[in-house]
């Protein structure tokens, strides 16, 4: 069933954005439909959830998004993040600082619309949440998948955390993959935890043809 949330005119819309309760507000903030000269001026709403609504709406235009990707509030910073349709130049600044809360980290590694440099940078970071999260982004740089395909922590949580990576990299064009003869043959055992014939572990690379 159609939301009828979203089968509002411009001008319902336009009612919404002016009234004065929060919640309806809110509603018009996170309409698809709303037009995008509302959505700018619900931008600067002084209710925080208006905000990431407008934040996190994909129609939100992207000069807007830019000027949410500063805002005091840490959700609506994380809700930016994540958004689908936010330019790359906004998720590479966000990426940028040094001590990055771990909800915005995670928003953007999953967000395909993040840039290569930025997912590199997130996929150093301390968190395997994160690292984790860079792993299952179809955006990833091959180079990066390499590296996430060996990290110590993915695999101690399980095989199936590095596997994403290792998964992906098989796939890359040029690249290396594995040989699943070898895998079954053996039992490998990390210093982090053991496995005893492992799906994905241990590796062993051979150049594809």
């Amino acid at each position: 069933m159609e939301d009828l949330w979203e089968r509002r005119t411009p001008e319902e819309l336009w009612q919404w954005a002016k009234d004065p309760k929060p919640l309806v507000r809110r509603r018009a903030a996170e309409n698809p439909h709303t037009p995008p000269e509302i959505l700018e001026g619900l931008a600067e709403d002084e209710d925080l959830w208006v905000r990431r609504a407008v934040a996190a709406n994909p129609s939100t235009p992207g000069e807007t998004l830019r000027k949410l990707a500063r805002d005091k509030e840490i959700s609506v910073r994380k809700a930016v993040a994540g958004n689908p349709s936010a330019p790359a130049e906004t998720l590479a600044e966000l990426a940028k600082d040094e001590d990055i809360e771990f909800g915005i980290g995670v928003a953007l590694a999953g967000n395909p619309r993040t840039p290569g440099e930025a997912l590199a940078r997130l996929a150093a970071g301390e968190h395997p949440r994160i690292r984790e999260t860079v792993a299952k982004n179809p955006s990833t740089p091959g180079e990066v998948l390499i590296k996430l395909a060996e990290d110590k922590e993915l695999i101690a949580k399980g095989p199936r955390k590095a596997s994403r990576a290792y998964n992906k990299v098989r796939r890359l064009p040029g690249k290396m993959e594995y040989t699943p003869r070898y895998l079954r043959a053996q039992e490998w055992y990390h210093p982090l935890g053991p496995w005893e014939r492992p799906l994905l572990f241990p590796i062993r690379f051979r150049k594809n043809a």
